[in-house]
């Protein structure tokens, strides 16, 4: 047993001393031109990348910090959102093919509010609308989900008007 002992004891110094010396002699003979080369990337990059490993923290990326634009549509109150769904909704209702320019030509034409292409296609896909193609056309259409929502409302509606009415007929009679 102490025979194994002492075997191991000099296996580990031979290798500090020897092995380990010459693996660490070996990593500071590369240099950062050669690694740059051979990775063909930038030196900046290679020194960034070593020096954030000698540091112990992660090398960052750029932009992802930055902070966004907020998105014009997003200070919309919901009066003016709900005129628009509701203009939109007319149109439909008057059998027009419906897309932005010429919801956002009907949106100038009442003076309700004036947004970009851009602004006015965020704000649709907000309220729940995407494209859908109709006749090898795109229009504006109603996700599957908001169409379900409003189908439940007008006829959770229509059965409370119902039963208004057959209450008051029943009054009167």
């Amino acid at each position: 047993m102490m025979m194994m002992m002492m075997c191991i004891e000099a296996v580990a110094t031979w290798y500090s001393e020897g092995v380990g010396a010459g693996i660490e002699r070996l990593k500071q003979e590369i240099s950062l031109p050669r690694v740059a080369d051979a990775l063909k990337i930038s030196l900046r990059t290679v020194s960034s990348i070593k020096m954030s490993k000698d540091r112990n923290e992660l090398p960052s990326t750029p932009g992802k910090n930055r902070p966004r634009k907020k998105c014009k549509t997003q200070d919309l109150n919901e009066g003016l959102k709900m005129e628009v769904r509701n203009i939109l909704y007319d149109l439909y209702a008057q059998k027009k093919q419906v897309t932005i320019n010429k919801l956002n030509e009907e949106l100038r034409r009442r003076e309700i509010v004036d947004i970009s292409y851009g602004s006015l296609r965020t704000l649709l896909f907000s309220l729940g609308f995407k494209y859908k193609k109709d006749d090898n056309r795109r229009a504006l259409m109603e996700t599957s989900n908001i169409a379900s929502m409003r189908a439940a409302f007008f006829r959770k509606y229509m059965g409370k008007q119902n039963s208004a009415i057959s209450s008051s007929t029943r009054i009167f009679r």
